[in-house]
């Protein structure tokens, strides 16, 4: 019998967040230089829309982890309204 942990989540607006995310079908589209770079560009983009902080980042051939840090106090759902549209993934 497999237990699967339940998840607990506090979303306070002064804690960091751990975000992980993947390319399409797992394919290793962040292999290439530029692939990366373009990437970094939009990260860069959207940490000075929406002010915060990136602490650190890896980015994997196929996924990306980053720890970002609002700059100011607000909700953070209020910053992902913008990936409202995003989904998790079924697991197969």
């Amino acid at each position: 019998m497999h237990m699967s942990r339940a998840r607990v989540t506090c979303n306070e607006s002064v804690h960091a967040h751990e975000l992980t995310f993947s390319c399409y079908r797992q394919l290793p589209l962040l292999r290439e230089e530029p692939h990366r770079e373009a990437f970094l560009r939009c990260l860069d983009a959207a940490r000075r829309k929406w002010r915060f902080d990136v602490w650190a980042y890896v980015v994997m051939p196929s996924h990306v982890h980053v720890l970002v840090h609002p700059r100011i106090k607000s909700t953070a759902s209020r910053r992902c309204s913008a990936t409202s549209n995003v989904r998790p993934r079924a697991k197969r």
